[in-house]
């Protein structure tokens, strides 16, 4: 069986994650040898493992299984006394969305980021929908070692212990070829994306592993364009920081396996896919937009659903899950809901105003809903204080 995390694949009822480097026979060993999380697992996460470990009958499995998967690891976190989070990079888009599904089910989240005004706000906010102390807000340039251990120390104080660590933050530079690019910049690129990464994870693991609460803990590391050596053109630095991901999830899952002494840490990789930010909309052409609008989303929708993924992953012991949400059968069910042949001919003559999407007009302009406020990008304002970021951020 082939467990992916986006729910149906190929045929074969995904529950909750497709493990790094492994076949499929050795992904079917790692399922079976899945355990619960200790403190108050019990059943739910039993039964989480034992579906798992259910085969194909009869050429198929019941989608019944995904959906036990969810109701079980429910039933998990709600068997918990307080549950935590740190989400870095969560001053809007992916990163807020990411907190606001946590804080809802009741999590205390610990966010994070270089703009202090907006991640302040970002915690008025959480603490306005979901009460007190649902969020704890702090700046943190995590490019930069003493900043990254000042989080860490933040977080201890204010959670305790953390349960689940999301490394979200994340900066593109701006749509520039290389040779334009100035050494400054390519630095605060590579800096967030990758050192941030490096020292995040390293201080997610020496936090986590020091634990007594006797549950598994997860990290959590945002990928993006370029993961799978794909070219990003206009973003070079950006997609070779996202290329290392892959490399750096298995040498650190060597490393625990190596080395020992963080039995109770599982490291993870989390793939949001398109999604209407400043990272996508700032420098997109009208006709890039378009293109957009077939396959991104908004962060509210893609933040609850890689929690839903999130979520039954972190009720077990199981390690080097691939969260994806902008996964092959939901790309071709958008492309296939198109009608090509009308969508290209509004690129090559933008003058017959042919298909206005979604969210994006005929002149790849942002369809502004009533009710909703955006910025000038076209991107939506999530909660009051997110209309501004600093420059260069």
């Amino acid at each position: 069986m082939r467990v992916t995390a986006s729910g149906v694949k190929g045929g074969r009822a995904g529950c909750g994650a497709r493990w790094h480097g492994q076949s499929r026979a050795g992904t079917r060993r790692h399922a079976r040898n899945a355990k619960p999380c200790a403190s108050g697992a019990g059943k739910s996460a039993a039964t989480f493992t034992l579906t798992l470990r259910r085969r194909r009958r009869g050429g198929r499995l019941q989608v019944a299984q995904s959906e036990a998967v969810q109701t079980d690891s429910e039933a998990y976190w709600r068997s918990l006394g307080r549950k935590t989070a740190l989400v870095t990079g969560a001053a809007g888009g992916v990163g807020f969305a990411l907190a606001d599904a946590l804080a809802k089910r009741g999590f205390s989240v610990v966010i994070c980021d270089i703009d202090e005004g907006r991640i302040r706000a970002a915690e008025e906010a959480l603490n306005a929908l979901y009460g007190s102390g649902s969020a704890y807000a702090t700046v943190c340039d995590v490019g930069d070692s003493s900043s990254v251990d000042s989080l860490a120390s933040f977080a201890q104080d204010k959670l305790g212990d953390v349960d689940i660590w999301i490394n979200n933050a994340g900066r593109n530079g701006g749509k520039i070829p290389l040779w334009e690019q100035t050494p400054e910049n390519l630095a605060g690129v590579v800096g967030c994306n990758l050192m941030g990464v490096l020292l995040c994870t390293r201080a997610a693991i020496n936090v986590m592993k020091v634990q007594k609460n006797g549950r598994r803990a997860h990290i959590f590391n945002v990928t993006g364009s370029g993961v799978k050596g794909e070219a990003t053109p206009g973003w070079s630095a950006y997609g070779a920081t996202k290329r290392g991901m892959p490399q750096f999830t298995q040498s650190i899952l060597k490393e625990m396996d190596k080395y020992g002494g963080v039995e109770n840490v599982s490291l993870h990789t989390m793939s949001p896919g398109m999604v209407f930010t400043d990272m996508l909309l700032s420098d997109a052409t009208p006709n890039e937009r378009k293109f957009f609008d077939i396959l991104a989303d908004e962060p509210e929708q893609v933040g609850e659903e890689l929690i839903e993924k999130v979520l039954p992953i972190a009720a077990t012991t199981d390690t080097g899950a691939n969260i994806q949400y902008l996964d092959t059968p939901r790309i071709l069910q958008r492309i296939l809901s198109v009608d090509l042949l009308k969508f290209l001919a509004g690129l090559a003559f933008p003058q017959l105003k042919l298909a206005p999407g979604k969210r994006i007009d005929a002149d790849g302009n942002r369809i502004r809903r009533e009710g909703e406020e955006y910025r000038k990008n076209g991107v939506k304002v999530l909660f009051k204080g997110m209309e501004e970021r600093k420059s260069g951020l």
